[in-house]
């Protein structure tokens, strides 16, 4: 899931890593007002503005309520925010839906992206705690990014939500 908005757009003009994250997505939200009426005037309306700070919290909920009627539900991995912040997150989404959803949660530093050891780190514990859906928010373009170079490490990790400051606002 990538959710682009007019910032990604002039992005997405000269930077051919995010044009090729863009391409794989599977599911593309707009999250700009301005995104949402350009497409109307274009004649390609969406039916809503959808930012990742929308959908993360409707999918906890959602996969939260599968969870408690005994169906199969996503196990979640923070992955982004400043320092502290996706551990924070996950604490007040876990007590929020009322069950452990959420399963790992990591704030990498600012070089995380660049870092192969930190890198590796991260995919261990994404691996380790069993999650099969990686919400990441470190930005855009560094976020499609990482997922694009490194989803294929994660093969037990079917849903990746490029997401933004989504984490940040769930702490």
């Amino acid at each position: 899931l990538v959710t682009p908005n007019v910032d990604h757009l002039m992005l997405l003009q000269k930077d051919r890593d995010l044009m090729a994250a863009y391409r794989s997505a599977r599911f593309v939200t707009v999250d700009s007002q301005i995104l949402f009426v350009a497409l109307r005037w274009l004649g390609r309306p969406v039916k809503a503005k959808l930012s990742g700070s929308d959908i993360l919290p409707a999918f906890c909920r959602h996969h939260a309520a599968r969870a408690q009627a005994g169906l199969p539900s996503a196990r979640v991995f923070l992955l982004g925010g400043e320092s502290g912040v996706a551990p924070r997150a996950m604490e007040a989404i876990n007590r929020r839906v009322g069950q452990p959803l959420v399963v790992g949660a990591l704030s990498p530093s600012m070089r995380f992206a660049d870092d192969p050891d930190e890198i590796q780190g991260a995919i261990e514990a994404i691996q380790a705690c069993g999650a099969d859906t990686l919400v990441v928010g470190l930005g855009a373009p560094k976020q499609e990014r990482w997922i694009m170079h490194h989803r294929a490490r994660l093969p037990d990790v079917r849903r990746f939500l490029a997401v933004g400051g989504a984490i940040a606002f769930e702490a």
